[in-house]
């Protein structure tokens, strides 16, 4: 196949399903003109294997994310990132260019990856081009030149006072009441809760320090509703185990799978956080409609908004380093807007 013939085979194949059918014509038809006066050869792009400065690169770039106090969780998804990335590109560290990875992105995009995984695709390699230039181990940063994948997101509304009733309701357990409590209370990101001993809750002042991102504590405080969830769980439990939320193996015995589960982890263990994340979504079940934890931390920010908290105390509240991440989370329902708008206009 000649190599116009396969451009325009490719070409095809891309636009297919994409755009009409005229429009495929008419652009085979630009690109034969515009190619009509030159010579194509198809470029070798045998496999690029890592030489040992680009895995010394990376694991620099790894070590030092590791410094700075993101989470395990953080750290797997740049490291997930960067090798995905990569292999796409099949070129070394130094050699890639912002073209490189403007076809990188232009691929994944009809491929019908979401605009979000590309935007955090994006944000992975402008951090680690940005830290390799600062660092003096490549030229220059290609990121520079990139343009920022633009993320249209929904607004996923806060819960309502009858939703969070409804959850409650849901509750079956003392452990599930506990946690729905404690994060609607706090605000808090659902690995920092399943963190905590039982020794970090000041009963007296009816408070707690958390451990949020970049290794750094903040003081949030229990609602009077929440400190008796949390006792009342407490008082339950027979197991002397530090952990505040435990996971509960009892309804496991016996399953070869689990026992492994047991070995590994212990046998009152920390709830860890993808469990803490299916507890709170069967309660959304139970109740419904779907909820997640992260609903639950955009709601109380949401809730102090309205109840007149200043926006810097709200972003202490959750951990923020910027308030504007925190306006992003504490949306203002529609139905205050309206009351304002009757009130002021």
């Amino acid at each position: 196949m000649a190599a116009t013939d396969e451009i325009l085979y490719k070409l095809r194949q891309t636009l297919v399903g994409n755009v009409p059918n005229e429009v495929i014509h008419q652009v085979e038809a630009s690109v034969m003109i515009a190619l009509e006066d030159y010579d194509l050869t198809k470029k070798e792009r045998g496999l690029v294997v890592y030489e040992a400065s680009d895995l010394e690169i990376f694991n620099k770039f790894f070590l030092a994310k590791a410094v700075q106090g993101l989470t395990e969780r953080s750290l797997w998804h740049y490291k997930t990132n960067l090798v995905y990335a990569f292999k796409l590109m099949n070129k070394h560290v130094a050699d890639v260019t912002a073209d490189d990875v403007r076809i990188l992105l232009a691929r994944k995009k009809m491929d019908k990856v979401s605009d979000a995984r590309l935007a955090g695709l994006q944000r992975t390699l402008s951090s680690f081009y940005t830290w390799a230039t600062a660092e003096e181990l490549v030229p220059k940063n290609p990121m520079l030149r990139v343009e920022k994948v633009k993320v249209h997101r929904v607004p996923e509304a806060a819960l309502t006072d009858e939703q969070m009733e409804q959850l409650r309701y849901a509750c079956r357990t003392k452990r599930e009441k506990a946690l729905l409590e404690f994060l609607y209370s706090t605000g808090c990101r659902i690995s920092e809760a399943c963190a905590l001993n039982r020794t970090d809750i000041d009963w007296d002042n009816e408070q707690v320090q958390v451990l949020g991102k970049g290794k750094k504590y903040r003081t949030v405080f229990l609602s009077q509703r929440c400190k008796y969830a949390l006792k009342d769980y407490l008082d339950s439990r027979k197991d002397h185990f530090p952990a505040l939320f435990n996971y509960d193996w009892s309804n496991f015995r016996g399953k070869g799978i689990v026992e492994k589960q047991i070995e590994k982890y212990g046998e009152n263990g920390y709830l860890r956080p993808n469990q803490a994340r299916t507890v709170i979504a069967h309660l959304g079940i139970r109740a419904g409609f779907r909820v997640h934890p992260h609903l639950l931390r955009k709601t109380v920010a949401t809730l102090a908004l309205q109840r007149g908290m200043p926006i810097d105390e709200v972003r202490l509240m959750l951990g923020h380093e910027s308030i504007e991440t925190t306006t992003i989370y504490a949306q203002t329902k529609e139905d205050a807007v309206k009351q304002s708008h009757r009130k002021y206009v």
